[in-house]
């Protein structure tokens, strides 16, 4: 399959193609009040990615904007480096999110997060690690029911913009205010 076919379109198209059916997303900061441990969680997505191919795939926005490859050690100590908002997979710019694509899956990767997609057997197995890891964790669900309940009321909204007063209420500007944990939480800014 050329990979590179996808530049353009959704990360969803990737996950139907690749038949991805299920989810699991980490619990954040919001939920937890507490961080969870960045290197466990990055750990974790490892041990599952072991003696796979990998491919960085580069979102704007959840459109694929690149598709590149990148060694396993270098994918290592970028993995490392993000809990500090640096390396590779950390742009300042919001919108532009980092996932990794193995044989068998597809994980965004955030700092002490992850949001993670394969098939059902691969998400179990994902929870399975996740469990043995005490890592806490939304799922395991069916990608089609989350698209759902998120997709009629997500079209017809619009990005909220880093300047603009945030949706909390506080006053303040979404950057100064919830930007970071709405990108931790969904991966992006959100619509309003």
């Amino acid at each position: 399959m050329d990979l590179q076919s996808f530049i353009g379109k959704e990360n969803d198209d990737i996950e139907k193609e690749l038949g991805f059916t299920h989810y699991i997303e980490l619990k954040d900061f919001l939920i937890l009040k507490r961080e969870q441990e960045h290197n466990k969680v990055m750990s974790t997505l490892l041990v599952f990615a072991e003696n796979q191919e990998l491919k960085i795939v580069k979102t704007d926005d959840g459109k694929i904007v690149e598709i590149f490859d990148l060694p396993f050690d270098e994918i290592k100590s970028n993995l490392t480096l993000l809990e500090h908002k640096k390396g590779i997979f950390w742009e300042e710019e919001t919108e532009m999110c980092f996932a990794l694509l193995g044989e068998n899956f597809f994980s965004y990767v955030f700092p002490n997060t992850i949001m993670f997609s394969a098939n059902e057997e691969n998400v179990i197995k994902m929870a399975q690690l996740l469990d043995e890891h005490n890592l806490e964790y939304f799922g395991p669900e069916k990608i089609s029911r989350f698209k759902e309940k998120n997709s009629n009321s997500e079209n017809k909204k619009r990005k909220l913009g880093k300047n603009e007063p945030c949706h909390c209420g506080s006053g303040k500007k979404y950057k100064k205010c919830c930007l970071d944990e709405d990108i931790k939480k969904y991966g992006k800014t959100i619509k309003i």
